[in-house]
């Protein structure tokens, strides 16, 4: 699968590593997967790190309005709760694509979270309120 992640219910955590192609289907079944994982009591700070190597099946508004209100219904079902999430990408297309994704969910009151898009780790990090050691040591198990 092209989504990686690593959920740390101590840190209110989730770490995803996004790669290749990604596919609808993908998505879903991993928001699933997380959904299932989660403690309910707590507030989940998100770091997703997208790689050069992404590609998008279908790049379009109507796709991330479709996925984000897939998320809304998922997080009310098993009462998810996002503080923020940060999102890192490198490439050109990633920079144009991305913040498509940020202006669908910051637009939307029933998305719980802010969403944020960084170049740089480090900001990112720094945004989301992490402790530096807790990511990295993240990054190195994926």
């Amino acid at each position: 699968m092209p989504i990686r992640y690593i959920l740390d219910n101590e840190n209110s955590f989730v770490l995803y590593e996004v790669s290749g192609a990604v596919k609808r289907s993908e998505v879903d079944q991993l928001f699933r997967e997380v959904m299932t994982k989660i403690d309910k009591k707590r507030f989940y700070r998100e770091f997703y790190l997208f790689a050069a190597s992404v590609t998008y099946s279908t790049p379009d508004i109507n796709y991330y309005e479709n996925i984000k209100n897939d998320m809304v219904q998922r997080d009310r079902q098993y009462g998810y709760q996002r503080e923020k999430a940060a999102l890192v990408t490198f490439d050109q297309y990633g920079k144009m694509v991305v913040p498509l994704w940020k202006a669908v969910t910051n637009a939307d009151q029933d998305f719980n979270g802010e969403t944020e898009v960084f170049e740089d780790v480090s900001q990112a990090i720094e945004w989301l309120g992490v402790k530096a050691e807790i990511v990295q040591a993240r990054l190195d198990t994926i």
